[in-house]
């Protein structure tokens, strides 16, 4: 019988690989998907880039206000801090708001530890920064120009303000221009600016001004320069009380504070939300002037966090998500 001659070496590699090649193919590393353009913020891989502070930096000391000037060992005042921007637990004593859990989410993206420091006086919120007695100030502060002559401001919460009106009233103040020749009240801790240009407004049109009162009464005059008729708030001046008492027309809260007034305190049953909304200044973490080590750190930090959806959860935690404000301007510029 005649034997079949063996193939060629070559012929026999080029079978091996035909046979080889493809289970090579299946059976190499595949490549890992590409990441999602939507995470990674925080690592600037599609989102802002974090600033961090210089090296060394452990933590950053907030100073804080955590209720009323006007309710100030006042146990039976209707002025019930800031909550829920801010506020202390009745309980427990620690804060709580919307300004800690942003601070603590700040911190965190930063890797320092905040430290609050409650200040002697609402006043002080600006002038302790400046002096450097404290690295930031929170709690209700508004970008303001009178402010930036002191601070510079990381605007981070829209809240506008709101005018409290007795309920019998609800239907005689249905704009600003229903308040000329009334009285409105407010805490020094509130800004009046809308109100001011009103009551200009009103004496334009040949009708008294809006007459604004300040509480609690100090040696200051908050509104002195802005050529508006004042009033002298009562010793020991409640500004809630002198509404519903019918001693003044309306007091003048950022909309937050006076949301939460009247669901959930006993003014809900006498006082009212009046419809004419009030614009005011947004809320700004102040920064000693010129600091722009710590300002661009937290300018940064806001960034990521507004990027990654943390901010607003923060909001909705509070229900804050109306007020939401996501330019993270310094002193109104993005």
């Amino acid at each position: 019988m005649l034997q079949r001659p063996l193939a060629p070496w070559w012929l026999l590699t080029v079978a091996l690989l035909a046979v080889l090649l493809p289970v090579a193919l299946l059976l190499r590393p595949q490549p890992a998907a590409a990441p999602d353009p939507g995470k990674g913020a925080a690592a600037g891989a599609s989102g802002p880039t974090l600033t961090p502070l210089p090296a060394g930096t452990t933590e950053l000391v907030v100073g804080f206000v955590d209720h009323f000037a006007a309710a100030e060992a006042k146990p039976d005042s209707l002025l019930e801090g800031f909550d829920p921007i801010l506020s202390a637990d009745p309980d427990s004593g620690r804060l709580r708001g919307l300004d800690v859990d942003l601070a603590e989410e700040l911190a965190d993206r930063l890797q320092v530890k905040m430290r609050y420091e409650r200040l002697g006086h609402f006043t002080h919120s600006l002038s302790d920064v400046k002096n450097q007695h404290v690295h930031i100030g929170m709690s209700v502060l508004r970008d303001r120009a009178e402010g930036r002559r002191v601070v510079d401001f990381l605007d981070y919460l829209n809240p506008g303000s709101a005018l409290l009106i007795p309920k019998r009233d609800q239907d005689q103040i249905r704009s600003l221009k229903d308040l000329c020749g009334r009285t409105v009240v407010r805490p020094i801790e509130m800004t009046a600016g809308a109100l001011v240009e009103q009551s200009h407004r009103c004496e334009r049109s040949g009708q008294p001004g809006i007459t604004l009162m300040s509480c609690p009464k100090l040696s200051i005059r908050p509104d002195a320069d802005e050529g508006v008729p004042l009033r002298e708030c009562p010793a020991g001046g409640d500004p809630l009380r002198l509404v519903i008492d019918g001693q003044v027309d309306a007091a003048v809260l950022d909309h937050p504070v006076a949301a939460r007034l009247v669901k959930t305190s006993s003014i809900g049953g006498q006082l009212t939300i009046a419809r004419p909304a009030v614009k005011s200044a947004p809320y700004g973490i102040a920064v000693r002037r010129g600091d722009s080590t710590v300002m661009v750190a937290l300018q940064s930090a806001l960034r990521v966090i507004i990027a990654d959806g943390t901010y607003d959860r923060i909001l909705a935690k509070w229900k804050l998500q109306r007020h939401a404000l996501k330019t993270a301007a310094v002193n109104g510029s993005p």
